[in-house]
């Protein structure tokens, strides 16, 4: 994730005009990515690369959020204590089946104490494909 390296240059040459600051950034935490695993350091490793992300972003002015499941937030960060950046971030939740599934993970308990759940994802099958939607919170 590196703004000035990637994102900027490729918006300017789309023809888009794109301040940092006025976009949210989701930190996508899945197992399909690379984390450390195994271990409690593994996850405070994995935790300490989302808070420097965070950190960066911020001080950008940009808004920053979670989007996972439950279940793979534990496996890959865990418990996140409320001094961490992470700590009131809002999370998007990801994983249901159906419109009516993603209503009721809005009311699941978001990836940190501190945060809301704002967004819940949810698939719909299309000419045989699956399409990701968003259902707000």
């Amino acid at each position: 994730m590196d703004i000035h390296g990637f994102l900027l240059p490729a918006a300017r040459t789309a023809g888009v005009d794109v301040v940092p600051a006025e976009l949210v950034w989701w930190l996508d935490v899945e197992t399909m990515n690379t984390w450390q695993s195994g271990t409690a350091a593994s996850l405070a490793n994995n935790r300490a690369a989302l808070e420097g992300m965070t950190d960066y972003l911020a001080s950008t002015g940009a808004r920053i959020g979670l989007y996972s499941t439950g279940q793979q937030w534990q496996q890959i960060v865990g418990w996140v204590p409320p001094g961490s950046p992470l700590y009131e971030l809002d999370s998007w939740l990801a994983g249901a089946l159906s419109r009516g599934e993603a209503a009721l993970h809005c009311s699941d308990t978001p990836l940190t104490a501190g945060g809301d759940v704002v967004l819940s994802q949810y698939v719909v099958e299309r000419d045989g494909r699956l399409l990701d939607h968003d259902l707000p919170c």
